[in-house]
């Protein structure tokens, strides 16, 4: 998973939400956003967990 890819996806969809001209358009847009936006809440956790794994050794 790469968070940079994440960002760039988020920034896509904005772009998209602010064109879109449907209801159901909107919705769509609103699940990819926050499946992109999981992913990179669950990157951030796994980073610094794995980080202070790392100084306890």
């Amino acid at each position: 998973m790469n968070p940079l890819k994440q960002h760039k996806k988020l920034q896509a969809l904005n772009v998209k939400a602010e064109q879109c001209s449907s209801r159901e358009e909107a919705q769509e847009l609103i699940r990819k956003a926050d499946k992109a936006h999981d992913k990179l809440a669950f990157a951030n956790w796994y980073g610094i967990r794995n980080k202070t794994e790392l100084g306890k050794d």
